[in-house]
């Protein structure tokens, strides 16, 4: 029988009830579950399941038929063994409301109590509802992914910008995006390469080779608090790197520490029909280099002008 979605509990009559159930590896129990509710006529709304370390935790959205039909299923669940459920009505209010969701994605090293806190924190004081989180495989590194859901349409410039502070305490990454189809079956990804695909600022590396390196840190520094423009610093740290021999560059690229567990990133991505690209505020010698190691499709950056 399939499952309708979330907007046909908006248009349900009937008052829906919530079955939460705590499920253990028990031969059949789930089935006995199932067979219960189809005896009833019971209809399934919504059904949500998760398994950790052998414990399942099934939550399912009823439509119980009749006035006797929710004591009568209440009866019917205590005569299973081990099982443990709780059922209640659900507010009207709750799945009456229109809300749009999307999922805020996490990334860092280690996650912390104190950040999951905190930004549980930052969502509530704007009324935007944590419905659930999912951990996503990484090497070296935790990912989860929280789908989240507002009355109103997000700001998600906004949002992201009132994130900032939160990122820089907890050294963690943050995406936000609409969960909707078209986020499922994206197969389009573009990556930083700076820090991010290779583990070194390349135009830092190319200053370090000719005695420029705290020069093109100054010029860095006031860049990223406004003093000057990003052309205007591109054009000023360019310039130290006048007299750079080709050979020398063309030897620093060959060894650029690429960020562990890419290589595995760009083969599953590649498995899975994605195009891959990489962008950079770096030059195209570099981007060219890793775009033809990897086999990327797609490569930008700037153009060094090299005389003999």
């Amino acid at each position: 029988m399939p499952f309708p979605d979330e907007s046909e509990m908006k248009n349900s009559v009937r008052p829906l009830h919530l079955l939460s159930l705590n499920v253990p590896e028990y031969p059949f129990l789930l089935e006995q579950v199932y067979a219960i509710l189809d005896q009833a006529r019971i209809r399934l709304v919504q059904l949500r399941q998760l398994t950790l370390y052998g414990q399942m935790l099934l939550l399912i959205v009823l439509e119980i038929p009749g006035k006797s039909g929710l004591s009568v299923l209440k009866k019917k669940l205590q005569s299973l063994d081990r099982l443990q459920f709780h059922l209640e009505t659900l507010d009207p209010e709750l799945y009456q409301a229109v809300f749009h969701d999307y999922i805020l994605t996490l990334l860092g090293r280690g996650l912390s109590s104190s950040l999951i806190g905190s930004l549980l924190d930052y969502l509530r004081k704007r009324k935007i509802q944590d419905r659930s989180i999912s951990p996503l495989e990484a090497e070296q590194a935790q990912v989860f992914e929280r789908k989240i859901s507002s009355p109103e349409v997000l700001d998600r410039q906004m949002l992201m910008s009132g994130l900032m502070d939160l990122r820089n305490r907890h050294d963690v990454d943050l995406a936000l995006q609409p969960d909707d189809l078209f986020r499922r079956n994206k197969r389009l990804i573009f990556l930083d390469t700076d820090m991010t695909f290779i583990q070194c600022e390349i135009i830092n590396e190319i200053s370090h080779m000719d005695g420029f390196e705290g020069l093109v840190k100054q010029i860095t520094e006031r860049a990223m608090k406004g003093e000057i423009d990003f052309r205007e610093a591109l054009a000023q740290r360019v310039a130290t790197l006048k007299g750079v021999r080709l050979s020398n560059l063309e030897r620093l690229i060959l060894n650029m520490p690429n960020t562990h567990g890419v290589k595995r990133l760009v083969r599953i991505l590649k498995m899975l029909g994605y195009r891959i690209g990489i962008v950079s505020s770096g030059f195209s010698l570099v981007i060219d280099h890793i775009r033809n190691r990897f086999d990327l499709d797609y490569g930008f950056a700037n153009t060094l002008d090299i005389r003999d």
